[in-house]
C-alpha cells in the first residue's frame, strides 16, 4: 500500500457487502483504496481520474439501489433505479423531477436557471433557451422545437427581454418564430415584434384562418383577412382596423374590404372600404351605408328582429313592413304622448295608446292635413274617399275633393269608380251649390225636374229666414204643425213686425202687426 504524502490519517475501515475499504484523511490527496476477495481494486479519486474507461470506470451502484448525493449530510440529487433524476425530491417522477419545498405559501419559487454568461459587452439577440430534440433508428435526429428569452435592450441597469416559440417545419427554413411575447406584454403570432397587443400574422394573402373557434364537434368558426388584422383601443372602446399589405409584407393604410364568411364560403357580413356594410349580400355592389338582404317576414321570421325589454317586446322588420309582436308598435318623440300606435286589430292611435277606433287622434288641437305636393293649384289638390267593398272591389262610396283650380270643395258620391259631385262650397263667397258647381247664393239648389227643399218633423217642421239689422231681428218662419195641434200650414213673422207678400216686384198685400190688413197700394 502506498501513500502520495507522509501527512496522513487513518479515517475508517469499512465494509459494504463483499467489499472493504480503508478511507483515509490526507491534506494534499484522499482516496479510497479497496479490495474484493483479497484483490486490490482501482478507487475513484476525487480529485480527477486519468486513463478511465466509461465502460468500466463510473460514479454510482451496480445493483438495484438509488444514487443518492448529499451536501450538510442532507439529500440534494437522486438519480434512482430506473435512471430517474431528482433534485428536491426523493421520489423523482419524471426523467428529470425539480421540486422546491420552503415554508412559503403565498409566493413562487423558482426551481430552475438557464443562463447565458458571456466574455464581452451583452448586445441585443443574446439569450438561452430550451431545445426539444428527438432522435431514433433510420437517421431521425431533428429540433422540432425552441423556446427562447432574447434581449431585447441592451442597456445595463434597465435591459429588457422577449419570449420567442419557435418551431421547425422541415423546410431549409429551420427554426421559425411562432409566437413571441415582447418587454411591453405585447404577443405576435407568426411576428417577432408585435406592436399591440395581440397582432396575428399570415405570411401571404389568403393563406389560411388568421384564428378559428371550435365548439365541440361543431363547425369551426374562422376569422381570416386578405392583410392584416389588429385589434387596437380606441379611446375607451375597441376597434377592428383592416389595412392592406403589400408583396414585402409591410402594412400601408390604404383600406382594404373585411368579410365574415359563413360555412358555405358566401360572405355573411361585408365591410366596404368606404365603410358600406352587407349583410347576407353574398357579392352585392354595396352603395349603402347598410344594406341587410334576408327573408321576407311572415310574422315569425323576418330579415331583421329586435328584442328589447323586461316582457321581451319584439320587432321584426324587412323590406316593407315592420311588425311589433307584443303590445304593438309605437314610434315616440321624446314623450309618451307623441305616439303613434297600431295594434294587434289594426287600430291606429295619434296622441293616444289605447284607440278604439281604426284611426283615433287626440291632442288639445287635433288637425289632420292632406296636401297636394306635385303642382300648384292643382285641380285634385286634395281628397278624402270613403268606400264600400261590393264584389271585392272597392269603387262605390264617397269623397270630399279640394279643388285648388276653381278655389271650392266638392263634396259628393263614387259608383263604379266615377265621381258624382252632389255639393259645392266655394272659397270666396262660401255659396253652397246643390246639384250645381256654380252657386250663385247663399244656398243655391238646381234640380231636373223639380226641385224639392224638404224638411220633415212629426210634431212641428219649420224653416227661418232672420234679418239681424236693425237691433231687434226680423223673423219670417215658414212653418208646419202636425201632432203639435192645430193641424196646418203656416206663414208669417214671429217678430214684432209686419208681413207683405209682393208680386212683380210690388206689395200686394200687408198683415200689420196689430192685425189690420191691407190689400192693393198698400
Amino acid at each position: 500500500m502506498a501513500f502520495s504524502s507522509t501527512n496522513h490519517l487513518l479515517h475508517n475501515l469499512l465494509r459494504h457487502g463483499t467489499y472493504w475499504g480503508l478511507f483515509f484523511a490526507i491534506a494534499l490527496a484522499p482516496f479510497h483504496l479497496k479490495a474484493e476477495n483479497g484483490k486490490a481494486i482501482t478507487g475513484w479519486e476525487i480529485i480527477g481520474n486519468t486513463g478511465t474507461d466509461s465502460n468500466t470506470n463510473f460514479l454510482g451502484t451496480t445493483d438495484s439501489e438509488d444514487l443518492v448525493i448529499r451536501t450538510n449530510n442532507t439529500e440534494r440529487v437522486r438519480v434512482n433505479r430506473r435512471g430517474r433524476v431528482g433534485i428536491g425530491t426523493d421520489d423523482p417522477r419524471q426523467l428529470l423531477h425539480v421540486e422546491v419545498v420552503n415554508h412559503l405559501t403565498n409566493s413562487v419559487s423558482n426551481a430552475a436557471r438557464l443562463s447565458h454568461a458571456t466574455s464581452g459587452i451583452p448586445e441585443e439577440g443574446l439569450g438561452t433557451g430550451l431545445e426539444f430534440h428527438i432522435r431514433g433508428a433510420g437517421g431521425s435526429d431533428a429540433t422540432l422545437g425552441v423556446i427562447e428569452s432574447v434581449l431585447t435592450d441592451a442597456t445595463a441597469g434597465e435591459e429588457g427581454g422577449a419570449l420567442q416559440f419557435k418551431t421547425t417545419d422541415g423546410s431549409e427554413d429551420g427554426l421559425v418564430t411562432r409566437m413571441s411575447i415582447t418587454e411591453d406584454g405585447n404577443v405576435g403570432i407568426n411576428i417577432n415584434n408585435p406592436s399591440s397587443r395581440l397582432v396575428i400574422k399570415n405570411d401571404s394573402f389568403g393563406q389560411r384562418p388568421l384564428m378559428s373557434i371550435i365548439a365541440g364537434d361543431e363547425t369551426p368558426f374562422h376569422i381570416s383577412s386578405t392583410g392584416s388584422v389588429t385589434i387596437d383601443p380606441v379611446g375607451a372602446g375597441v376597434a377592428l382596423r383592416v389595412k392592406a399589405s403589400s408583396s414585402s409584407g409591410s402594412s400601408d393604410t390604404t383600406p382594404v374590404p373585411f368579410y365574415v364568411t359563413a360555412k358555405d364560403g358566401v360572405n355573411a357580413i361585408y365591410v366596404a372600404k368606404d365603410g358600406d356594410v352587407g349583410i347576407g349580400t353574398a357579392g352585392e355592389g354595396i352603395t349603402d351605408k347598410l344594406r341587410i338582404r334576408g327573408p321576407e317576414n311572415n310574422g315569425l321570421r323576418a330579415t331583421v328582429r329586435i328584442i328589447s325589454g323586461r316582457n321581451q317586446q319584439t320587432m321584426l322588420l324587412d323590406g316593407n313592413e315592420i311588425d311589433g309582436l307584443n303590445a304593438g308598435l309605437f314610434l315616440n318623440h321624446n314623450s309618451s304622448e307623441k305616439v303613434i300606435l297600431a295594434t294587434g286589430g289594426g287600430n291606429v292611435g295619434i296622441g293616444t295608446t289605447n284607440p278604439n277606433h281604426t284611426l283615433v287622434v287626440q291632442s288639445d288641437d287635433p288637425v289632420v292635413q292632406i296636401r297636394d305636393n306635385t303642382i300648384d293649384n292643382s285641380a285634385n289638390a286634395a281628397r278624402l274617399e270613403l268606400l264600400e267593398r261590393a264584389g271585392g272591389a272597392f269603387d262605390a262610396g264617397a269623397f270630399f275633393r279640394w279643388n285648388g283650380l276653381n278655389n271650392r270643395l266638392n263634396i259628393g258620391t263614387i259608383e263604379d269608380g266615377v265621381d258624382s259631385s252632389a255639393m259645392v262650397i266655394t272659397r270666396s263667397n262660401a255659396n253652397v251649390g246643390i246639384g250645381t258647381v256654380t252657386p250663385q247664393s247663399r244656398l243655391h239648389v238646381q234640380g231636373n225636374s223639380g226641385t224639392d227643399i224638404l224638411i220633415t218633423d212629426g210634431e212641428f217642421s219649420r224653416m227661418r229666414m232672420v234679418a239681424t239689422d236693425p237691433a231687434n231681428d226680423v223673423t219670417l218662419s215658414i212653418q208646419a204643425r202636425g201632432s203639435d195641434a192645430p193641424n196646418r200650414a203656416e206663414i208669417g213673422t214671429v217678430s214684432n213686425h209686419d208681413m207683405a207678400l209682393f208680386a212683380n216686384g210690388a206689395i200686394r198685400l200687408v198683415i200689420g202687426r196689430d192685425g189690420n190688413v191691407c190689400i192693393g197700394n198698400c
